[in-house]
């Protein structure tokens, strides 16, 4: 949940890693898209939290959940994949889908007809 403080401003939930970091474009220079196409679940974490970082700021292979991102958005996550690929996600699945190369080879594999980034 989103706080006002005093001043009028948004205060971000305390565990949001990248509540505090200055924000980038989403292909300012990371490593993990640098030089290509931002994946699609990367495409897909960033509409959801509205957070750039997890365009480029966190590697293939970190733990989302150590990563900032909160049980809420995992769930958006697993809905957003299910709604544009048509692969269903069972609770099976989403006990070995924990970093962000775990959901791109979940799509890959599973995701049947290519991703639809509008879920058309």
């Amino acid at each position: 949940m989103t706080k006002i403080t005093e001043g009028g401003g948004r205060a971000e939930p305390p565990g949001r890693l990248f509540s505090q970091r200055a924000h980038r474009s989403p292909n300012s220079g990371g490593t993990a898209t640098k030089g290509k196409r931002m994946s699609t679940v990367r495409e897909m974490l960033v509409e959801l939290t509205g957070t750039p970082e997890f365009a480029d700021g966190i590697g293939d292979d970190a733990d989302l959940s150590a990563s900032g991102i909160d049980s809420g958005d995992l769930v958006r996550l697993v809905l957003l994949i299910e709604q544009r690929t048509g692969a269903e996600v069972t609770a099976e699945d989403m006990e070995q889908l924990t970093t962000i190369a775990d959901y791109e080879r979940f799509v890959a594999t599973r995701g049947g007809a290519a991703a639809q980034p509008n879920g058309s």
